[in-house]
């Protein structure tokens, strides 16, 4: 692994990764909040973790397409970012630009495969 990897979670490994700041499986809130996520992954929801080899689980960016998501907005064609987090202890390192970029070539793979894919700008 480098000093960070992006971990495209999904039903099968949320469960494993750590959320908005929880540690894998030690708290309730975690626990509802994968089980939550897992009904949500068939809607179209993403939800990224960035992991450091040294410190574990230290940031998170959940996003949607807009024609998915629960905020009152109008963003058809567009994703819509629900939460960007990185762990303030690791903050000025370029951290939330790099789970940015993870969204932009999620969309590129997926437009380059010639999958319906939104705008996003």
């Amino acid at each position: 692994m480098r000093e960070y990897e992006i971990v495209d979670t999904n039903a099968d490994n949320i469960g494993g990764c750590g959320v908005c700041g929880r540690k894998p499986g030690r708290t309730e809130g975690h626990r509802r909040k994968c089980n939550w996520l897992k009904k949500r992954y068939v809607e179209g929801l993403r939800f990224k973790v960035l992991r450091s080899r040294e410190f574990g689980d230290i940031g998170v960016i959940e996003y949607a397409l807009g024609s998915h998501a629960w905020r009152p907005v109008e963003a058809e064609g567009y994703f819509v970012i629900h939460c960007l987090m990185v762990n303030r202890k690791h903050k000025g390192k370029g951290l939330g630009a790099l789970l940015l970029d993870s969204c932009l070539r999620t969309r590129r793979r997926a437009s380059a495969e010639g999958r319906s894919c939104h705008k996003f700008r």
